[in-house]
Order: structure tokens, then sequence, then C-alpha cells
């Protein structure tokens, strides 16, 4: 009988998923891929300044051996390098993944209930984004009318209910998979659990990053300058290049004072124009 129950659960859990992504609008597509470039560059300016504060104290304790460390930083170095081709294929607009296809659900479950910028819920979040220290959510940065702030809150409460919904219906497929495989009562409950906690913690990653206060993130949050006088010895040249051409400023366009696209939000799966491009015009 529970596993009639879970089945029944998890059905209407998908077909309501599918029903509502289908309802998700262009708009909802466009502020996706935005906050997802905003949320790899926020992950690629956090472990540039951890990067950064590592060569810092490597310089001054030499703690770590000289062989370690260079292999510490160069993983970090190809991680950054992930994160920077990720932002740039969201800026773009080359890219619409699965997982971003998971946040339309988010977008118009949020939307159905009704929670706008007025409900406190995303107020709070909204003030919490303007405070984290990343110049693109500062309160005068707007695409296409709408603080960036509002966008990226938006995008944060999307992707955790989005995720939470999913990890719901993991569970009770999980659950039906243990019952029928004779599992006992901790057995079942164990996998279910994972499953919802896993997904929920996927959801509330792009929360880490709103919660890290700093001062001074204008440009990359990593100064260039500081960083060649941390590479100025032989040792640490093969993995510095002095002028990399890697200035945040010629990958990221000013936000600010952009205009409104001047289409309404269509179902995204009922026109012929592309959500990434629609994503680009946000910018421009």
């Amino acid at each position: 009988m529970a596993a009639i129950i879970l089945m029944i659960v998890a059905t209407v859990g998908i077909v309501l998923f599918f029903v509502k992504t289908g309802k998700a609008g262009k708009t909802s597509a466009a502020e996706i891929v935005l906050s997802r470039a905003w949320s790899n560059r926020f992950s690629r300016i956090d472990l540039e300044d951890k990067r950064l504060a590592y060569l810092k104290e490597y310089e001054k304790y030499r703690r770590d051996k000289e062989k370690k460390a260079k292999k510490k930083v160069r993983d970090w170095d190809k991680q950054i390098e992930n994160y920077r081709n990720q932002e740039e294929k969201y800026y773009s607009g080359s890219t619409f993944s699965f997982l971003d296809y998971i946040c339309l659900f988010g977008y118009q479950m949020l939307i159905d209930l009704k929670l706008d910028g007025d409900n406190e819920v995303l107020k709070k979040l909204t003030a919490s984004c303007e405070q984290s220290g990343f110049i693109e959510l500062e309160r005068n940065q707007e695409t296409s009318g709408k603080r960036n702030s509002a966008i990226y809150a938006y995008f944060l409460l999307a992707s955790l209910v989005a995720f939470m919904w999913i990890g719901l219906i993991l569970a009770c497929l999980m659950g039906t998979l243990m019952i029928a495989a004779g599992k006992e009562t901790g057995g079942i409950l164990m996998p279910m659990m994972a499953s919802f906690i896993g997904c929920t913690l996927y959801g509330y990653l792009p929360y880490t990053h709103k919660s890290k206060k700093t001062s001074g993130r204008a440009g990359s949050g990593f100064s260039e300058c500081s960083l060649k006088n941390y590479t100025s010895g032989n040792s640490w040249n093969e993995y510095y290049p002095r002028d990399r051409g890697d200035s945040p400023e010629r990958h990221f366009p000013d936000l600010s004072g952009t205009d409104t696209c001047g289409e309404g939000d269509e179902p995204i799966f009922n026109t012929s124009g592309s959500v990434y491009t629609y994503a680009v015009q946000m910018q421009q």
C-alpha cells in the first residue's frame, strides 16, 4: 500500500512538473540564463580571492612545500577557468542545460503563488543580495529596468523550490524501489532522505555566494597587480604569465541602464524566438 501511495505522489509530482515548466515564459528563461552567468562569476571571484589569499600566506610563511603549493594553485586555476568558460557561455546565451530547465518549474510555481517583490521573503532576500559585495548586485544595477538584486533573489528562491520538488519526486521513487526490494524501514527511509536532502542542498548552493559580505569587489575581486608581486620568482612564472590579458572588464558588460526588450512573457516552448537570444537582448 505504501509503495502505491509513493508511486502516485511521484507521478503527480512529475506531471505537475511538466505542466508548470510548459507554462514558463521567455522572461523566466532569460533571467535564469543571466543569473547562472552571475552565479558562475561569483564562484570564480570567490575562488580567485581564495587563491590570492593563499599566495599571500605562502609568500609570507611558506608552510607548504613548493610542489604541493603549485599543485593546489594549478587545481584552482582549472576550476577558475571552468567557471570563466561557463559564465561566458551563459552571458553569450549559448547554453541552457537541463538543470536550468528544472529551475523553470520554480519560477512558474512562484508566479502561480503570486510571490513578487512585495513578498517579505523576497524583500529580505533581495536586500541580502545587495549587501553581498558583488558589484552586479548593487542596488543601482539594473537589467531591462529591473534591479539585478531582485532578479538574482528570485532565481535563488525559484531554484530552491524547484530542486526541493525534484528531491520530493526522487524520494518517492526511491521509497517505491526500496519497498519493492523488500527493505526494512531504515533501508527505505535513508535513501529517501538522502535523495531529498541532496537535491535541496544543490538548490541551496547559489545562496553561499550572497552570504559572503566583502568590500572592494568592484572588479573581479582579484588584484592582478598584487598577483604579479607574488609571481616575480622564477618558480611561479610558469603558472602565472605576467600578461594574461584576462581583465574582467573584457568579459562583462556594464549591466546598468539597460532598456526593456518590449516582448511579452510568452510560453518558452510556444515561440519561434530563441531563449538564448532573448537572454542576450536583456543585457544590451
